[in-house]
């Protein structure tokens, strides 16, 4: 039996307001499930939304494998939630309200981790530029949902908390999964540092010791200023879920 070892870290993209940072990340070793979101700047309430996604898949995740119709109920059945507390607050201001009724939007990815005959299985679902990867043996094995760093663009898939806009996902749901060993490595990002490692891959061992060796939040914040001056990543907030698949007995129960 393996366990996993999580640690969370971000940074904000002015890191004189980290009050601002609009990322999410979330995790529960004991049911072995991790999310990251990005939400949306633009949109309104999008740092509550992006908490409410991530917090939501580590309490209450749709079922291993689930196809996209399930993976949508499942989406409904938040924004739905989310509507209904609105709507014993409702905004004081016009432009609030009508905001209110628009939504907010975030990217969102979650990975859920389960045993079976054949060992410790992984399954992911996503909407958007959050990404994953699986590295194993210091060989990026999968990244997902996007695998180039041309294709982050400026305007992703995007989870929306109006109930009645879900039908824009219709196939933009993605979901993938695999089989994870002791020593694998598994990281979860928002877009920035996803489209920095997906560009740096290609260097192999160097990319990924850097990113193993990291050892807190501070550690990881000097490493985010440093691509920032040289102009190797971009301004924005940046959040990272690193997992360490170990042993059973190597890793306990924590949540951020």
């Amino acid at each position: 039996m393996s366990g996993i070892l999580p640690n969370l870290f971000w940074l904000a993209k002015d890191e004189r307001v980290p009050g601002e940072w609009e990322d999410a990340g979330a995790f529960d070793t004991r049911n072995a499930r991790f999310a990251v979101a990005d939400g949306a700047s633009a949109a309104y309430r999008a740092r509550e939304w992006a908490m409410q996604l991530v917090e939501y898949y580590v309490k209450a995740p749709p079922p291993p494998n689930a196809d996209e119709d399930v993976v949508l109920q499942w989406f409904a059945k938040l924004a739905n939630s989310w509507q209904d507390d609105s709507n014993g607050n409702e905004p004081t201001f016009w432009y609030q309200q009508n905001a209110e009724r628009r939504g907010s939007f975030a990217a969102f990815l979650g990975a859920g981790f389960s045993h079976s005959h054949a060992g410790l299985v992984w399954h992911s679902v996503a909407v958007g530029d959050c990404c994953l990867f699986h590295i194993r043996e210091n060989v990026l094995m999968t990244a997902f949902p996007v695998s180039n760093p041309a294709d982050f663009g400026r305007s992703p898939d995007l989870v929306p908390s109006a109930a009645q806009s879900l039908g824009r996902l219709r196939n933009r749901v993605r979901v993938t999964s695999g089989n994870a060993v002791p020593g694998d490595l598994f990281l979860l990002c928002s877009d920035a540092l996803a489209k920095f490692l997906l560009a740096e891959a290609p260097r192999g061992e160097p990319v990924w010791t850097a990113v193993k060796s990291i050892a807190d939040n501070e550690d990881f914040a000097r490493l985010i200023r440093y691509l920032r001056r040289e102009n190797a990543i971009e301004i924005d907030d940046v959040t990272l879920l690193r997992l360490v698949v170990v042993e059973a007995g190597k890793a306990g129960r924590r949540r951020k």
